[in-house]
């Protein structure tokens, strides 16, 4: 497992805002190094839609965003994808994506259409 889906993984189990010095060390089951600030940070700064950053004065708080999962998950790499994914139908948080179904139309003819469904 990366740092960058260890973060993730502790993100989504802690389900609120976590501090950067809350990615220090083996909390929530996972083991992170001295690094895990820095890629709680990337992950920030690379998917602002996906992990929402907060300073209040000079400490910076980090929260994945659940709410909006329609506008990152499409943006990510296919195995960080399929993680998150993976994670958020593990610790039962509802998702959001988007599918095609096949509309019929008559006469042996069909469309596609996008359909958001909860997952």
């Amino acid at each position: 497992m990366t740092n960058h889906e260890t973060v993730i993984r502790r993100l989504i189990r802690a389900g609120g805002w976590l501090h950067t010095y809350d990615f220090v060390g083996d909390r929530y089951g996972t083991l992170l190094s001295h690094r895990g600030p820095a890629r709680v940070s990337e992950l920030g700064k690379r998917y602002p839609e996906m992990v929402e950053t907060d300073q209040t004065k000079r400490v910076f708080r980090y929260r994945f965003r659940f709410d909006n999962t329609l506008e990152f998950l499409p943006r990510l790499p296919f195995t960080l994808r399929e993680f998150v994914k993976k994670e958020l139908q593990e610790n039962k948080y509802p998702y959001k994506v988007v599918t095609q179904v096949m509309v019929y139309t008559g006469d042996n003819t069909g469309r596609l259409v996008k359909k958001i469904e909860t997952i």
